[in-house]
């Protein structure tokens, strides 16, 4: 497919957001796994940060090969400051409840904007992110259930967390009036109309957590 180098530019840094925060939240399932309560949550967990850790490193190398980037530099080779994450999973959980409630949030958000690119004009990233999403539909199953088990005093801790993870969530969202990949039908929905579906979606099955 042939794009302009604005286009381009802005292909590559979408991909850049999207690849940085699965790594990062690849990581928080890696870091957090042990404080599983069942050996299911440990299992889960693994195979969730194993897949995360996958679409990373799929992004890393389509953008190696499609930018002529040097092998690994992504992954292995810029410091901490060069990592363009969310800023949602900037600062550690607080307790279960933060971890599970940032996990779903995280999740949801990156997908949410990955799925703007699942039916769009560029190939190669249609088809990444569309199997993307075959794996995340499992990821949010067991975020559901881990959701559902929460006890009483977790769903008062979750009331605690959420306005301030939920809104660093829809900031995840936050663009400017112009958008090239819009334009160009490399994403086929606005960013504003993802930043909608996961409220509704996010705010609807918490909301039936803590009724």
């Amino acid at each position: 497919m042939s794009m302009s180098e604005s286009v381009s530019n802005a292909v590559k840094s979408e991909l850049l957001c999207i690849a940085d925060s699965n790594w990062v939240l690849g990581h928080w399932y890696t870091n957090c796994m042990l404080n599983g309560r069942e050996l299911t949550d440990f299992t889960s967990m693994a195979g969730i940060a194993e897949d995360k850790l996958g679409h990373v490193r799929a992004l890393f190398r389509f953008m190696e090969e499609y930018y002529e980037l040097p092998e690994y530099q992504l992954e292995f080779g810029r410091d901490v400051d060069a990592i363009h994450s969310m800023e949602l999973l900037d600062a550690p959980p607080q307790n279960w409840t933060d971890f599970i409630l940032t996990l779903f949030l995280a999740d949801a958000a990156i997908w949410r904007l990955e799925n703007t690119l699942r039916a769009g004009t560029f190939a190669p990233v249609a088809n990444l992110t569309t199997k993307f999403g075959e794996e995340v539909y499992f990821h949010q199953l067991c975020l559901d259930g881990w959701l559902k088990a929460l006890d009483d005093s977790e769903k008062a801790d979750l009331l605690v967390a959420l306005p301030g993870r939920l809104s660093q969530a829809l900031a995840w969202f936050n663009s400017a009036d112009d958008d090239p990949l819009l334009e160009a039908g490399i994403r086929t929905q606005s960013v504003a109309d993802a930043k909608t579906s996961f409220s509704e979606v996010v705010l609807t099955k918490l909301g039936a957590i803590v009724d």
